[in-house]
């Protein structure tokens, strides 16, 4: 494992990394020939643009890994985030070793784009044409985006039992209950009213940044290259 650390990315840690503001965590892979995965720990500036705070190589994504990664970002540091808002994707690993490193945060919410995603993906679990899983996927979404909980809850239970009770989307509907129904709190809108935090698209960009921009599209074969891309990359930033 290689974790990567400034000092001034340890000072724009301290200065964006406070109670209240948005934190992203998140894994890419294809930077290297041996595909080590590389972790990014983002904040958000007062610009509202992203800031990568620390990075982290390591040959497996895990909630030990995650754990030490952020060990040491606390080392640097000097002390815990405290009440920040988690933003990751759909995966127990970084919010489990967040806790155990950091503590709660204050608010934990799942990206929208990866989300909508693991929806998209799971259409095929309509069993009907492709304007069925259209019109399911409209309705999903439209709750998604819903900023009234009270409406929410009312729309969620009505579109279960509908679905649930259609034998083309029985599937679909026991899917979506058992995944996203029971954890509305980490993926709807409603529940995140004043937050102002939707996805991390920030950290997804600066990972494409990365590979298409310093690293031209290519997978590096020595991973001394990928550091200096990185390196490069928190140079430009």
């Amino acid at each position: 494992m290689l974790v990567i650390m400034s000092p001034a990315q340890v000072a724009g840690l301290r200065l964006f990394g406070r109670r209240g503001k948005e934190v992203a965590l998140d894994s890419t892979h294809g930077t290297n020939a041996y595909d080590f995965q590389l972790t990014t720990l983002l904040v958000i500036d007062e610009h509202g643009e992203g800031f990568p705070a620390a990075f982290c190589y390591s040959n497996r994504v895990d909630e030990t890994a995650i754990t030490i990664f952020l060990e040491k970002c606390r080392e640097a540091l000097g002390q815990r985030i405290l009440g920040a808002v988690l933003m990751t994707d759909d995966t127990e690993v970084y919010y489990n070793a967040w806790c155990n490193v950091m503590g709660p945060p204050a608010h934990r919410l799942l990206c929208t784009w990866h989300v909508d995603r693991a929806w998209r993906r799971n259409l095929a679990k309509v069993r009907g044409d492709k304007a069925l899983q259209a019109t399911v996927y409209k309705t999903i979404r439209a709750l998604m985006e819903l900023t009234d909980a009270t409406v929410f809850d009312k729309k969620l239970g009505s579109f279960l039992a509908t679905a649930k009770n259609d034998g083309k989307t029985a599937d679909f509907a026991k899917y979506f209950e058992n995944e996203y129904a029971t954890r509305a709190d980490l993926w709807a809108f409603s529940r995140r009213l004043g937050l102002r935090v939707h996805h991390n698209m920030h950290l997804e960009a600066l990972h494409r940044v990365l590979k298409h921009v310093h690293m031209h599209g290519r997978k590096v074969k020595r991973l001394d290259k990928s550091l200096f891309a990185l390196t490069t990359l928190i140079y430009v930033n």
